[in-house]
This record gives structure tokens, sequence and C-alpha cells, in this order.
């Protein structure tokens, strides 16, 4: 892991305030959440009961994105919103085709952090690498990310199932510019969006529903 991450005793988890990352475990039925992010899960369910359909969909979208991506010659990938590791995670994909790939991780939830251990299996070949930074903190990434990946040569830069989660005022177009500036021609954006355009009602309700999360 990159030098600004904290070691495993210094890890504090705030479960008194759900997180994405913990809720999206939760909707793949997974084990590495809390009661309060459960709670605004079953939230959201009342309000749209496809929720869990959509997160495993849009895995499969990672999945496929990962492995068309490593199979047309990218080898590097900066993953933002990485999640709690669900197998196969983004770099046992890239690696399965290319073993030499160097992934960096990135996250801003600790318990994320609490199970980089699971993420940094790489193969011999290749590298993978986490780091404890959030989006809007857009400079610490591509400091850190630098130490691993090489940004003079195609980067896949995952942006998956994140930016419904920045705020307007955070301002999800800059941070997403400030990112593609770092990689050059040949890089790619890989990068899924909830739409508002199917139920815009419920969409709202959706979206006051998870603010607490955000």
């Amino acid at each position: 892991m990159t030098g600004q991450n904290p070691a495993p005793d210094e890890i504090v988890i705030d479960t008194g305030n759900p997180h994405p990352a913990r809720m999206y475990d939760w909707f793949l039925g997974g084990k590495d959440n809390y009661p309060v992010d459960e709670e605004m899960g079953r939230q959201l369910l009342a309000l749209d009961p496809r929720v869990p359909v959509m997160a495993k969909v849009n895995r499969a979208f990672m999945h496929r994105a990962t492995r068309w991506l490593a199979m047309n010659g990218v080898r590097q990938f900066l993953d933002i919103g990485t999640g709690i590791p669900t197998e196969p995670n983004l770099h046992q994909i890239a690696q399965q085709v290319a073993p030499e790939s160097r992934v960096v991780y990135c996250d801003n939830d600790p318990i994320v952090l609490a199970h980089a251990a699971a993420l940094l299996r790489s193969t011999p070949e290749g590298v993978t690498e986490y780091v404890q930074a959030d989006v809007r903190d857009p400079d610490t990434i591509v400091e850190q990310a630098g130490k691993v990946l090489d940004f003079s040569k195609p980067v896949a830069l995952s942006l998956v199932a994140l930016l419904h989660f920045v705020s307007d005022e955070d301002g999800a177009y800059e941070l997403v510019d400030r990112l593609l500036a770092e990689v050059p021609s040949g890089s790619y954006l890989m990068l899924s969006h909830a739409t508002a355009d199917f139920t815009p009602k419920k969409s709202e309700e959706a979206g006051s529903c998870t603010r607490p999360a955000v």
C-alpha cells in the first residue's frame, strides 16, 4: 500500500453513518456492512425493489469492460470508488487476460482499507496497490497512483457507480476532467452512472434518501 495509508491498527470505521461501499456490499449479499447501512438499504428497497439487480448488473458491466480493455491492450488501471472486495475483483480479471497488468485501487471508506489485503494479491508479473483517498481529492489520488502507474502510457480510469454520489457542489465534471488530464491519448474512461430518465420521481426520492451516505 502507498505510504499515506494508515496502518491497520490506526483504521477507524464510522459505523454511525451509512457508506455507499458498505450499502453496495449489502445489496450484493455481502457481510461487510453495518446495521446503519442495511437500514438505508432497506429504505432504498422500499422506493425501488430493483436496486439489488442494478448492483449486480453494474458489477457485471465492470467485469465485461475490464476484460475488453485488457484484451485490447490496456495494462494499467486506476479504479476509484473500489468498494469492498467482491470476487472476481478488477485486478483478477485484468491479470487473467494480461498477467503484467498494474492496478491501483482507491476508496475513501476505511473498511475497504481494512480489506485491502484481498485487493493486493497480484500476479508475480503485475502489481496491485491501494490508495486511501476521496475522489474529491484528485491531486492526492494522482500523486499516490503515480508511484505505481506510468501516466505517460495509456490508463483505464474506472469510475463505476461512483459519480452519482458526488454532489453538484463538488463538481463532478471538473473532477473527471482533472483525472483525465493526467492520462495520455489511448486511455479509456470506464464509467457507469445511475439515471433518472425512466423513474424521475423515484430517483429524486432515492437521492434524498442516500444524501447522508454521500
